[in-house]
Parts: C-alpha cells; sequence; structure tokens
C-alpha cells in the first residue's frame, strides 16, 4: 500500500474516485435545482454588471455557465463534478505542500470531500461560483506559502493575482489574511 500512495499519480485517482462515489453516485439528479432555474430564467445578461457589479467575475461564470449547460442536468452535473475534482486537487496540493506527507495529506483531503457541510456544494450549478471562488482562494494561499519556502516573486505574483481574482469572484476573501 505505501508503494501504492508513494505513486504520484495514485492520489489524484483516488480523490476523483471518493468524489465521484460521496456525492455523484447514483445519478439522483433528474433536473436542475430551483437556484439554477430561478437564476437562468431571471438571467438579465450584460445588465448584471449595472445591477450587481460587485461581483464582476462571477456574473461572467454564470453567462459562460448559462451558454454550455442551458438547463440540461446532465452537463450540470458534470460541471459540479469536474469543478469539485479540481477543488479537492488544489487542496491536496496544499495540505501535500504544509505536511510535505502523502499518506497524512490523502488522509485529510477525503476527510475534505466527505465533509458533510460542504454538501452544499453538490446541490448544484448554481453554487459554482463558490467552487471557483474557493479554488482560487486556495491557489492563492498555495502560492504564498511557496513565496514564503522560496522567496521567488513570481510566486508572490501569482498568489496576488489569484486572491484578486477570487475577491472579484466571492468577497468572502477579504476575511483571508
Amino acid at each position: 500500500m505505501n508503494n501504492l500512495i508513494q505513486n504520484n499519480k495514485f492520489p489524484y485517482f483516488f480523490i476523483i474516485f471518493v468524489n465521484f462515489i460521496s456525492h455523484f453516485f447514483p445519478f439522483i439528479r433528474f433536473s436542475v435545482s430551483p437556484d439554477d432555474y430561478s437564476f437562468y430564467y431571471l438571467d438579465k445578461g450584460l445588465l448584471n454588471f449595472v445591477y450587481e457589479h460587485h461581483r464582476p467575475l462571477q456574473y461572467i461564470w454564470y453567462e459562460f455557465q448559462n451558454y454550455i449547460i442551458d438547463l440540461d442536468p446532465l452537463k450540470g452535473l458534470l460541471l459540479v463534478f469536474f469543478l469539485t475534482t479540481l477543488l479537492n486537487i488544489i487542496v491536496y496540493n496544499l495540505i501535500n505542500l504544509i505536511t510535505k506527507d502523502q499518506k497524512i495529506s490523502l488522509i485529510i483531503i477525503i476527510i475534505y470531500i466527505l465533509f458533510i457541510a460542504k454538501t452544499e456544494l453538490y446541490v448544484g450549478p448554481v453554487y459554482s461560483f463558490i467552487i471557483i471562488s474557493a479554488s482560487l482562494y486556495f491557489l492563492s494561499i498555495n502560492y504564498f506559502l511557496k513565496f514564503i519556502s522560496s522567496g521567488k516573486n513570481f510566486n508572490f505574483f501569482l498568489s496576488f493575482i489569484f486572491y484578486f481574482l477570487g475577491i472579484l469572484t466571492y468577497e468572502i476573501g477579504f476575511f483571508i489574511p
């Protein structure tokens, strides 16, 4: 088992597998959620930037999401699966950067995936902007830690860019020190 975990690809496949089994199997979503439908129906197009200018990237994302998903629940499910998998891999890499131990990182990310408080993110595509925002903030933290350990200004620059994009997506990042 140790050799399997030490394989660089195994943790990623295992993360994808646990994410799929715990949140996307069986496929029980036969329609989009009411929030997805209401947002799609009430979408104002480019007027979102006039009425909702405090989260510009969120509304760019919603326009793109509405374009690719429309009201197809399977496309919505695949989008949320892809985004949550990406988020989980980013968090795994961050934990691995902090702990420097793949076994501990894998255990922590499995607990993170199964953490009941974040199951709301799996309800439907309307919450995808939260997943994207969290991914941007975790990438910012990841590159900031790399900047601290290496002193390379490029890592600080990437940290700042991801943080700034995160704030333009969802302002909760103001509370990240």
